[in-house]
């Protein structure tokens, strides 16, 4: 999701300059200065309606919980600063952006919206094993619904498939879902029904 990022980056970039004329000759004010002007109630958070229904809003909240935090608008200040100063490569850029000191860091823990977590999934359409074709919207009815990414040459997917399919049993009458979904194109129904959980 490398234009998501850079997306987010230009709008925060808009977020700074919108409301100014350009003959205007003072410098753009920061995001942080931005964010207080538009933050008319003081709590810290930036709602659609404090800046007007404004377009870059949607773009900002990008986990659309109907709010900016200030946390989030530093963030991009930082993300644009080491961007304007040659930084790394965005988050989510391919590893060729990556510099290789990079890869000896330790992991970066994530910010649940960050990853997309709180947002809602599109409907997407399936076809089980059988052929018969399906959406995520027909376990609508079921309690939740968990998403595991398989593959017949994945060594993690070995491992773990009896886990999964013990999970499986055991959270049926709970109303809890399994969707095996395999993207890999090369992998064969047969080798798939051999190794289904």
């Amino acid at each position: 999701m490398p234009h998501r990022t850079a997306r987010s980056l230009l709008f925060a970039t808009a977020f700074v300059v919108s409301g100014f004329a350009a003959e205007d000759p003072k410098p753009a004010p920061s995001l942080e200065d931005r964010f207080q002007q538009f933050d008319k109630d003081g709590d810290g958070r930036v709602t659609a309606e404090e800046a007007g229904n404004a377009a870059w809003f949607k773009r900002l909240d990008r986990a659309g919980k109907g709010y900016v935090t200030r946390e989030e608008i530093r963030t991009l200040d930082r993300l644009l600063a080491e961007r304007a100063n040659g930084g790394g490569a965005l988050p989510g850029a391919p590893e060729s952006a990556v510099a290789d000191d990079s890869l000896r860091q330790g992991p970066k823990r994530l910010k649940p919206a960050d990853a997309g977590v709180g947002r809602l999934v599109p409907d997407l359409p399936f076809t089980d094993l059988n052929g018969k074709p399906g959406k995520l919207s027909d376990f609508k009815s079921r309690s939740a619904l968990v998403i595991a990414f398989t593959s017949t040459s994945c060594p993690v997917t070995k491992k773990y498939a009896p886990a999964l399919a013990r999970l499986e049993k055991e959270f049926a009458a709970q109303g809890v879902a399994f969707l095996f979904i395999n993207p890999t194109a090369s992998d064969s129904l047969a080798d798939i029904r051999a190794t289904r959980c």
